[in-house]
């Protein structure tokens, strides 16, 4: 009879449950550590992004994309940052990759596309951003962050239409309306036809601007200068009183059109009458009280010149072009030539000696007014001054 060895039987056991133990640690273990290592690198890029460390944050996210493909909004943050570091094309790169994976939820591939969107119109290639904003709200039509990038683009490539379209349907996501905008796309819209020959439906767009926000009075003086190159000088001149009547305080604005115009018209009375009307309204405008002197000075009022000038220092006894215009109009009333001519020589050095239209946020000089300033794209930025070095 054969007897059994039960103690190496429960040693053989005893080992395979060892082992089997030691294996179902291990997995436990690995699976519990990925998501605590994807964790570390991930919001160890987050804390970076918000110290301002985003050169460190870059590195972070991509190490925490390259240990784990699947963490997509690594790869999302990484090329937000690449693109904020001056490298859309890299961040082209890993976003358009991300845009061919077929696992991808509809929300998120939205994303990447409006990322995608990003990185092109920086790098100028706006045709193909705007295709990629397509691509997103068909995915996700209610987010209003493709509109605002839409709205960007179009206003960058000269698209004023488009662009007063897009806002719109923002304002019909939003339920916010933004009527200063519209009417400066009008406008900015109608300079385009005018410059392609088409100053009736210039005009046109003109006055729907005005009617669309009633505070577009720039519009008064395109619609003059429109009529002024079309050599309709009375309709020009009704529109330039209209403008200087219901804007006193930017009378200026619409002087260097209205000088040219004078001698033409002949109308000095009705010019001078304007001006005084617009200076009891802003008595401090002092290129008004320049303009009102100049034109007296025109008709050889040299008397009622020195009047006006001493009247516009009682409202601005400061300014320094003034002081010097009544300097020499004293003189004048003196008939001292020779000190007149020495005299004028420092007025006109010291006084202002730059006029136009210039930008109130970055001092961009232009002839004409315009709505939007192209070097600091500053909107309704432009008013008329004299300058001097």
């Amino acid at each position: 009879m054969i007897q059994t060895d039960y103690s190496l039987l429960w040693m053989f056991l005893l080992a395979a449950l060892a082992v089997a133990g030691i294996a179902a640690y291990q997995w436990w273990r690995k699976k519990n550590t990925l998501p605590e290592l994807e964790r570390d690198y991930y919001t160890e890029g987050l804390n970076q992004m918000l110290d301002g460390r985003l050169k460190e944050a870059v590195a972070s996210f991509t190490e925490a994309a390259h240990r784990f493909p699947d963490h997509i909004d690594a790869y999302l943050k990484l090329g937000s940052l690449l693109r904020q570091l001056g490298r859309p094309r890299r961040a082209s790169h890993i976003h358009l990759d991300l845009s061919i994976r077929t696992d991808l939820p509809n929300y998120t591939l939205a994303n990447v596309y409006r990322e995608l969107a990003l990185d092109l119109e920086q790098t100028g290639t706006l045709s193909k951003a705007i295709r990629y904003l397509d691509k997103s709200r068909q995915l996700d039509p209610s987010n209003g962050d493709d509109l605002i990038i839409r709205q960007r683009i179009f206003e960058n490539q000269g698209k004023w239409k488009e662009a007063g379209e897009v806002l719109r349907k923002f304002t019909s996501v939003t339920g916010k309306q933004d009527p200063v905008k519209l009417a400066l796309y009008k406008i900015e819209e109608g300079q385009v036809l005018q410059e392609n020959g088409k100053g009736h439906e210039a005009r046109i767009l003109y006055k729907e601007a005005f009617k669309t926000d009633p505070q577009a009075v720039e519009a008064y003086l395109f619609i003059a200068a429109s009529y002024i190159r079309e050599d309709r000088t009375d309709d020009a001149f009704e529109w330039l009183t209209k403008f200087i009547k219901e804007t006193p305080g930017r009378a200026q604005d619409a002087l260097s059109l209205l000088e040219g115009l004078l001698f033409g018209l002949g109308r000095f009375a009705e010019v001078e009458v304007i001006l005084l009307e617009a200076i009891e309204k802003a008595p401090t405008n002092v290129a008004l009280a320049h303009a009102l002197i100049d034109l007296k000075v025109k008709k050889g009022e040299a008397a009622e010149a020195l009047d006006q000038c001493e009247r516009a220092l009682e409202a601005s006894p400061g300014d320094l072009s003034l002081k010097l215009r009544h300097l020499v109009l004293l003189r004048r009333k003196g008939s001292a030539k020779e000190f007149e001519k020495r005299l004028e020589e420092i007025a006109n050095t010291l006084a202002p000696i730059g006029e136009g239209y210039y930008c109130g946020t970055c001092g961009h000089h232009a002839e004409l007014l315009m709505t939007h300033c192209p070097s600091c794209g500053s909107w309704r930025s432009f008013g008329w001054e004299r300058r001097g070095n």
